[in-house]
């Protein structure tokens, strides 16, 4: 076996098919795609193959098999995604919100409207121009921008809390307080479970000391996010299309195009944005291309470099 991409979503799905067609099929690579579900399920997948690619080694050295996955960016900041395609990782992050982002490309929409125009009466209303898009996806955005803005102010405080203190009741297997005993008695267990809550309540004190949550600074940091969020660069500059969550975006449209008469579901939708992508997509396609980008780490050559 060679080398494992795992991915969000399921058998079938749209990253599914997506990485399928632009990454293992464009490329011509031989790459085995597993979905593993939500992004909480991608690492321990990834150790399932590591594991079985252990086990089948000869004992003669390490198996070639490369495991790697790659997960939406979600509400992280750009530059985390771009830290994750550093030249030893395996996991990598894509630098849109998440994969519908990459077919909302106004070139490949608009090709998709004019499709929907050859065979459809009424959607000769529709934009066929990328930049008579561009001005529609935007009329669509902006009143989900106060949303996008408290999950993203969210994610940052969440982000930050994990950054500080750890609130959860660690269990006894992850500390390993336990060993070396078998079977630890009763004063071993006490002894953990007394310094695990003293160490929750330390925690707590901390939490509850910290300024940045108390309610002034949660809501500058949301008056940040929505600065930035509002200011002319990010409409102007198409960046609303890469960071905004790409399902609400696609939602959206399908529901103009709804309401405009336009009788399509999400699934025939999606396999209109992803068959234009298809033709469309060369090398260079994005101004930053994630699908070369992960093609070039998963060829042969590159992977076992690694």
């Amino acid at each position: 076996m060679g080398n494992v991409l795992i991915c969000e979503g399921r058998r079938g799905g749209l990253d599914d098919r997506v990485l399928n067609m632009l990454v293992v099929q464009k490329f011509a690579l031989e790459v085995m795609l597993y979905p593993a579900c939500g992004d909480a399920s991608l690492r321990s997948v990834a150790e399932h193959y590591r594991e079985r690619s252990r086990l089948r080694g000869d004992g003669l050295g390490e198996s070639l098999d490369r495991v790697f996955t790659i997960e939406d960016r979600n509400y992280r900041s750009r530059q985390v995604a771009d830290d994750s395609w550093r030249s030893d990782s395996r996991r990598f992050i894509w630098r849109r919100h998440e994969i519908e982002n990459y077919l909302l490309d106004f070139r490949v929409v608009a090709q998709v409207f004019e499709n929907l125009c050859s065979y459809i009466p009424r959607s000769a209303a529709l934009p066929t121009l990328a930049s008579q898009v561009d001005l529609l996806m935007q009329e669509l955005a902006r009143p989900m921008v106060e949303h996008f803005v408290g999950w993203l102010t969210y994610w940052q405080l969440v982000g930050r809390k994990k950054e500080l203190v750890d609130l959860r009741f660690l269990h006894p297997d992850r500390r390993r307080p336990l060993r070396p005993a078998r079977y630890p008695d009763r004063q071993v267990w006490l002894e953990y479970l007394h310094q695990e809550c003293a160490r929750l309540c330390a925690d707590c004190q901390t939490f509850c000391q910290a300024a940045e949550f108390d309610d002034l600074h949660i809501d500058r940091c949301y008056d940040r996010n929505l600065d930035r969020c509002t200011h002319c660069d990010f409409w102007e500059q198409g960046r609303y299309i890469e960071e905004m969550g790409g399902h609400e975006l696609v939602s959206a449209l399908l529901g103009h195009l709804n309401v405009s008469g336009i009788p399509i579901s999400l699934g025939d939708f999606e396999t209109e944005l992803l068959t234009v992508l298809d033709r469309l997509y060369e090398p260079g396609f994005y101004e930053v291309d994630d699908f070369k980008a992960l093609a070039d780490k998963l060829s042969p050559t590159k992977s076992e470099e690694i």
